[in-house]
């Protein structure tokens, strides 16, 4: 039977799997198999802590407990709330997360659902957000470089 591993920080993850449907079926699984896996093992196995997108520690930084935290802050709301979502990317952050790392009250209301902001900023399923390609392309190439 063939078998999918990912390494993680944590270990290596196996999955049999005997098609490609299945296949799929059992990485949907994967982030709720995860979260246990961190949530039962907290204190027990160190976990690395996450780095800053190479070139770009000067912007932000993670601390101990894996919180970002940002270094430089563009002048402009919609590009800070795009400097935070694209640093904290792959993990979207809620609204409530979003407004404390960003200082941008009512972030939803004044920044992300702006017609003109839309484009860079996708809701996701479960009420956070991140960058559309759009967006991150945006911060990738005008916003973080101008932070430099």
């Amino acid at each position: 039977m063939p078998q999918a591993r990912i390494k993680t920080t944590f270990g290596e993850i196996v999955i049999p799997y005997s098609d490609v449907d299945e296949l799929t079926k059992e990485l949907e699984k994967l982030p709720k198999a995860i979260a246990l896996v961190q949530a039962k093992t907290t204190g027990l196995v160190p976990s690395e802590s996450r780095k800053p997108k190479t070139g770009y520690e000067h912007l932000y930084e993670f601390d101990s407990n894996g919180r970002l935290r940002l270094l430089k802050k563009p002048s402009k709301q919609v590009a800070l709330a795009a400097l935070a979502l694209w640093a904290s990317d792959p993990d979207p952050l809620s609204p409530d997360d979003l407004e404390l790392l960003t200082g941008i009250t009512e972030v939803v209301k004044s920044v992300l659902s702006q017609t003109n902001n839309k484009k860079y900023f996708v809701r996701r399923g479960d009420g956070r957000y991140g960058l559309t390609p759009e967006g991150f392309e945006w911060v990738s190439t005008k916003v973080a470089p101008s932070l430099k």
